[in-house]
């Protein structure tokens, strides 16, 4: 956020949208996409250990909307749900085809937006303003109806498991909303050059930073707005619906309803809808800032304005506006973080190719001809995505205290809860650090080491003492 400040402030002195930071503030935007994305790893794994949830797709339910048929499991013999995967198969080719025929779409609407650029080309005051603020509305609208159409054909597939539905519905937002919320942005920095349209001064950086401002905010405004207003107006429809045949006015109902009548009025909250709606929220803006940080170098801070609102307003909803949420699990992000990671590798594609190809400042600093811009093209983008890669494979993405302290849990779940019985009834006192075999492990029994002590403290800082009888000897005792 601040270095996408410092680079907009030497914009503004150098009073061009093509400064001498704009190469190195690429970057610097690349190698902090994988590390945020290595610490997001590091932190998701951790309260995964803490909350319990390490194992949690191994062990997940059937979705209640699953529809399947009762059979004898092939493989233990339990009564199971089947539901054949070549229907599962069919329903997902139809579900792409759909996918495939609405980014058609996007390019048409795009076509047309260009169009009215040149039916209002005479109008220099309105040549820019009026294509670009018609294209963001066309993709809120678009985004709108997309997303309830992806929940549709999800829902007929029929998949088993939350993680799975999930795993579909995204893929099929994903892919839409890279097309929808990108396309213009690609055309403009990419194409418009090369055709009669052109751009002003030979480059299309001037118009490119432009259209990000007008669509990232109207993005940004419309986006925290829509949290707010559709809970907002269902509320006060059920209010109203209530005070029906009373002389009150929703207002005066209000005042006069019980705690418990209020919260009948409030809308039921759908965790897996509203997270992913989330996400794809966090992912456009995410697109933003890693795929065009060169062309507008003040999206960091507009990203963080917007999540800084959302945290609230997410916040607002869950406890004002929607009733007490039923918690889910979850092992991870899913998916998510493999789009994560694929919208920072393109960025670095697009930063590099707007650098040597749309933004000429850099270009005739170096004086590099045509045949050089793709050779240093090609070596600036594969010398960022081999720093990014090593940088990934260097920070591990589960800590190892809690690799340690996942393997101490199952270890002594598997002994304590489900009653596992060991081919060694003895505990190898050298394994721990210790001089004597023990028959029993007691507080500072473990390595005197950071690793283990959160583990020490869960185990042995209890009110009662539970002993484990495992081959009549003693095998664990919690004091």
């Amino acid at each position: 956020m601040l270095a996408g400040l410092v680079v907009c402030i030497d914009l503004w002195i150098e009073w061009s949208t093509e400064g001498s930071l704009v190469p190195f503030f690429a970057v610097f935007v690349s190698i902090w996409a994988v590390l945020m994305l290595e610490a997001w790893k590091n932190k998701e794994a951790t309260y995964a250990m803490k909350w319990g949830m390490s194992d949690y797709e191994e062990t997940e339910a059937d979705r209640p909307e699953f529809k399947g048929q009762e059979m004898w499991s092939p493989i233990n013999g339990e009564i199971v749900n089947f539901y054949e995967d070549t229907l599962r198969n069919r329903a997902e080719r139809r579900s792409y085809v759909v996918v495939i025929l609405m980014m058609i779409l996007v390019l048409c609407c795009i076509a047309g937006t260009y169009v009215l650029k040149v039916a209002v080309s005479p109008y220099p005051y309105v040549e820019d303003f009026v294509p670009t603020t018609v294209q963001a509305i066309v993709i809120l609208i678009l985004d709108g109806i997309y997303r309830q159409m992806a929940k549709a054909m999800t829902d007929n597939e029929n998949h088993q498991t939350d993680t799975k539905y999930e795993d579909s519905l995204v893929t099929k937002l994903y892919l839409f909303s890279f097309v929808n919320s990108y396309a213009c942005l690609f055309f403009i920095a990419f194409v418009q050059g090369y055709t009669e349209m052109g751009c002003e001064k030979g480059s299309c950086m001037d118009y490119l930073a432009y259209s990000m401002v007008i669509i990232f905010g109207m993005n940004v405004v419309v986006g925290n707005l829509g949290e707010i207003i559709p809970p907002l107006l269902a509320q006060r429809a059920k209010m109203a619906k209530e005070s029906e045949g009373t002389s009150e006015g929703t207002s005066l109902l209000s005042a006069k309803l019980s705690e418990a009548e209020l919260q009948f009025t409030l809308s039921t909250y759908n965790p897996v809808a509203s997270t992913i709606e989330d996400y794809t929220t966090i992912n456009v803006e995410f697109g933003y800032v890693c795929l065009f940080a060169v062309a507008f170098p003040a999206a960091p801070f507009f990203a963080y304005v917007s999540e800084y609102f959302q945290i609230r307003t997410d916040g607002w909803k869950l406890c004002r506006a929607f009733k007490r949420c039923m918690p889910i699990g979850g092992q991870d992000i899913g998916i998510w973080m493999s789009i994560f990671t694929i919208t920072a590798y393109a960025g670095v594609l697009t930063n590099s190719a707007i650098v040597f190809f749309v933004d000429d400042s850099f270009v005739n600093a170096l004086g590099l001809k045509n045949y050089q811009r793709v050779w240093f093209f090609l070596v600036f983008q594969y010398a960022i995505i081999g720093v990014m890669t090593a940088v990934a494979i260097f920070i591990d993405d589960v800590p190892e205290d809690v690799e340690v302290q996942v393997a101490r849990g199952k270890f002594l779940n598997n002994i304590l809860i489900r009653g596992v019985i060991q081919e060694d009834d003895r505990i190898d006192g050298m394994s721990y650090g210790v001089a004597v075999e023990p028959n029993e492990v007691t507080f500072k029994t473990l390595p005197d080491h950071h690793f283990f002590k959160n583990i020490e403290e869960s185990l042995f800082n209890r009110d009662t003492t539970e002993t484990r009888q495992v081959h009549g000897n003693t095998m664990f005792t919690a004091k």
